[in-house]
């Protein structure tokens, strides 16, 4: 049989020819791809359980270095907050009507890698850089870990050493003006996973001025973090075989600010924020003190609001002297609840043998009488300070904060007037910084109108509050 002319072994025998010669030149082509990999393309991963993960790839976005690429993962919030509000123009007219789609549509979406490789270049070098997401099987369910591949053509990890360094330089100047927040992963992604922390979330740092607190008391704990953060601090505590580590209670009425003290501290001393609830019931002890070693050094923790929660209920209190029957015991859940952690457990993460170093513990709480005589003993508590309710001075500051323009450098004569009038009109410890600061927000707009209705307003809070204890 022929084809053309040509017999139809002639052609089996060519096709033959050229599939073995393709495949040859494939399995070559891997082979030399391989040792081209191995010798020449020095590589990096970087994976998401890293504190380096998000700062490497907020870099990579930062620098437009996927731009070209036609494949992209578009997402419309970014990890720390947009300054798009800074370009509403501030002449508009409070009683116009402000179409807030209209601004919407005005933000750029953020555009990050797709999970694949992308060849870009930086600082005039060729680069491989990939993305990858892997699935794994755990105990109860299943979790995804991510990795950033970075791979430099050349002999040396230095290239990819660089680029990892400005990404950490770029982030630390980030926090100056971003505090970062950490949240532990739900119960089913931190069981078996490298870290049980999830992805940072930033917020703007507070500025300690903005903080209504004694001026004594706020000095004198910035004083104690700003000494305690010092590396010959820390060589001091190593010398001495003591632990590295520092423990806070801020006790007071609700509403006194110790919520925003500890974000105006880790703003300042440029801190990431480990925030526990206590409360959780899927938190075991285990799960606690592995939250504890896998924290950044140094960071603060915060647990907030902790008589809120059974577990530090003791037998004791140094404050109140009073003695009852321990809460532990009265919790007794079935086999199948989950029952949350322990005081022991909480105790042994805080300060046991296992606990981490370099950490600025901040424990709050409104009913410093509850809490057990154990939690707040000297060693884990090294430091109390009380908040109470706004004084006259505090009360100025308040008032002057909230119609002050960020712009002046001065408070002007008028609003220091004013200021003073305000303080007048309200007794001292008897509102909170947070119930002040709801009704000059209804007001923020107009000082005179605050000052004419807050005699009236503080008579009424009175008299809501005396009715409400009867």
């Amino acid at each position: 049989m022929s084809i053309l002319g040509i017999k139809a072994d002639a052609f089996l025998s060519v096709g033959l020819f050229l599939y073995i010669a393709w495949m040859t030149f494939m399995i070559a082509s891997k082979n030399i791809w391989a040792l081209a990999q191995r010798y020449f393309l020095p590589t990096i991963v970087i994976g998401s359980y890293d504190d380096l993960y998000f700062g490497v790839l907020d870099y990579l976005i930062e620098q437009r270095m996927f731009e070209s690429s036609r494949s992209l993962i578009a997402r419309t919030t970014t990890r720390v907050p947009r300054d798009d509000w800074n370009k509403v123009k501030s002449n508009i007219d409070p009683n116009s009507k402000f179409d807030l789609n209209d601004w919407k549509l005005g933000i750029p979406l953020t555009y990050e890698p797709d999970y694949q490789t992308y060849f870009c270049w930086h600082d005039g070098k060729p680069f491989w850089i990939g993305r990858s997401k892997e699935q794994f099987s755990l105990l109860e369910g299943s979790a995804r870990e991510f990795n950033i591949i970075l791979k430099c053509f050349g002999w040396s990890t230095k290239p990819i050493k660089d680029l990892i360094q400005r990404s950490r330089e770029r982030e630390c100047r980030m926090q100056e003006a971003y505090t970062e927040i950490r949240l532990p992963l739900d119960k089913k992604q931190r069981t078996g996973l490298r870290a049980p922390w999830a992805g940072k979330i930033s917020r703007r740092s507070r500025p300690m001025d903005t903080v209504i607190l004694n001026a004594d008391q706020k000095s004198r704990i910035q004083r104690d973090i700003a000494e305690f953060l010092h590396p010959n601090t820390r060589r001091w505590y190593y010398d001495r075989g003591i632990p590295y580590r520092r423990g806070h209670l801020f006790h007071g009425a609700a509403g006194t600010g110790k919520t925003s003290l500890s974000l105006a501290l880790a703003g300042q001393f440029r801190l990431t924020i480990h925030y526990i609830l206590l409360s959780d019931p899927t938190l075991t002890d285990d799960d606690l003190i592995r939250l504890f070693q896998e924290m950044s050094d140094p960071c603060m923790v915060l647990l907030e609001d902790i008589d809120a929660t059974s577990i530090v209920r003791g037998r004791t209190s140094t404050i109140s002297g009073k003695k009852r029957e321990s809460s532990i015991m009265e919790i007794n859940p079935g086999p199948e609840v989950d029952q949350g952690i322990s005081l022991s457990g909480l105790l042994n993460a805080v300060d046991g043998v296992a606990s981490a170093e370099g950490v600025v513990l901040i424990m709050s709480t409104n009913h410093p009488e509850k809490l057990d005589d154990a939690l707040i003993r000297d060693g884990r508590v090294d430091l109390k300070i009380e908040f109470t309710l706004p004084r006259k001075e505090e009360l100025r500051c308040l008032f002057i904060r909230m119609y002050r323009s960020p712009y002046e450098t001065a408070v002007p004569a008028e609003l220091d007037d004013m200021a003073e009038a305000f303080a007048t009109r309200l007794s001292e410890n008897t509102f909170s910084a947070a119930e002040i600061q709801g009704f000059l927000l209804d007001r923020k707009n107009d000082a005179q109108d605050a000052l004419a209705a807050v005699s009236q307003w503080a008579k009424d809070k009175m008299a809501a509050k005396a009715k409400q204890k009867s």
